[in-house]
């Protein structure tokens, strides 16, 4: 598995246990937000899937050829799991990416669409596509729940959410 993922896992079962409240930080809901991270990538507040329905889930080629230079990179992800102090939020059911600026956002649990429609892990895990392919029919995600975080590659035929920047 990457060396990445183990590194993000490792520092942010730290930053979990030692969340802070929500008075800490500013929930931006909407609009394009920045977050005050070194490369100045600024994020779009809400997601395109806030949901488990199907339609707000794409495979790679569809979430590329919608959304272009629109989606993040690995590294751009990379930066928020790097940089960020990822909490959970029992009451909004997602997770609360806190920046160094002290502007927030929300990565709802959203779960994935398999290749046979069956969406998995709904309110569990959340899945968000990269646009870094990793060849072979692979590409870049973003994985979290509500103790871990981490970036892997998987087949380019699952369905997942997206996060613009």
């Amino acid at each position: 598995m990457n060396k990445l993922f183990y590194f993000g896992m490792a520092c942010l079962m730290a930053i979990f246990l030692g969340c802070s409240k929500e008075a800490d930080y500013n929930l931006v809901e909407s609009g394009c937000v920045d977050l005050g991270l070194p490369s100045g990538t600024r994020w779009q507040a809400v997601g395109e899937t806030n949901s488990t329905d199907q339609s707000n889930f794409f495979t790679y080629s569809e979430a590329t050829e919608a959304f272009g230079a629109s989606l993040p990179t690995k590294a751009q992800l990379g930066e928020l799991v790097k940089e960020c102090n990822w909490q959970w939020n029992e009451d909004k059911n997602g997770v609360i990416v806190v920046v160094p600026n002290d502007n927030a956002i929300l990565f709802p649990l959203t779960g994935y669409r398999r290749a046979d429609g069956a969406v998995m892990y709904a309110n569990s895990y959340g899945y968000m596509w990269t646009s870094t392919a990793d060849g072979d029919g692979s590409a870049w995600y973003l994985r979290y729940n509500t103790t871990q975080v981490g970036l892997d590659t998987v087949s380019q035929a699952m369905g997942m959410g997206v996060r613009l920047v």
